[in-house]
């Protein structure tokens, strides 16, 4: 394996402790205003659920697959793309 492959390794290898570390720090401060509110647990618990999944280095597509993923939640948009249309 080359240099630049062993580069690339330990630099994804930081990027994903570096992940591991955000999602705990804010699963952590959701917590602490959290009290009782159902939907704010909730939310902590999916944190918690997700963190083994993004604490695994993974292939190229995967990551691609779940980057496209969220940012389609964010843009109001199916995994597919399409617009989601709200019921009114």
């Amino acid at each position: 394996m080359s240099t630049a492959s062993h580069r690339l390794r330990r630099q994804r290898s930081r990027a994903v402790d570096r992940l591991v570390a955000r999602i705990y720090a804010t699963r952590a401060r959701i917590l602490r205003y959290a009290g009782s509110d159902p939907e704010l647990l909730a939310i902590a618990a999916t944190l918690q659920d997700e963190q083994p999944v993004y604490g695994v280095a993974t292939d190229r597509v995967s990551m691609k697959r779940a980057h496209f993923a969220s940012g389609s939640v964010l843009r109001s948009r199916g995994v597919d793309g399409l617009a989601v249309r709200r019921g009114k």
